[in-house]
């Protein structure tokens, strides 16, 4: 199993209610698909460098993780349909 590190930012427009429901859905999805949680932080909303969907926040969540190449590709596919992830990034952690 590999070790990656994965930084995502949800829509600080939500409510607290759906963010929570949003971050437990990718926490669930990694661990489905083979994953393991290594560790979890949230940054809380923070300003964002850019706009993106004319939004100036964002609030930032970090988890590593280990789980193999397929677990990284299925994620990166899981945030992108995910219409209130902004933004995010999967990093491989090196041996």
């Amino acid at each position: 199993m590999k070790r990656y590190e994965s930084m995502f930012i949800v829509d600080s427009k939500i409510d607290e209610n759906e963010r929570y429901r949003i971050i437990n859905k990718v926490k669930d999805f990694i661990e489905r698909t083979g994953g393991k949680i290594i560790s979890f932080e949230e940054w809380g909303n923070r300003k964002l460098a850019y706009p993106i969907k004319k939004r100036k926040e964002g609030y930032y969540v970090l988890l590593k993780f280990e789980g193999d190449s397929k677990l990284s590709l299925s994620l990166r596919e899981f945030y992108r349909l995910e219409e209130n992830i902004l933004r995010s990034i999967i990093i491989k952690e090196d041996d």
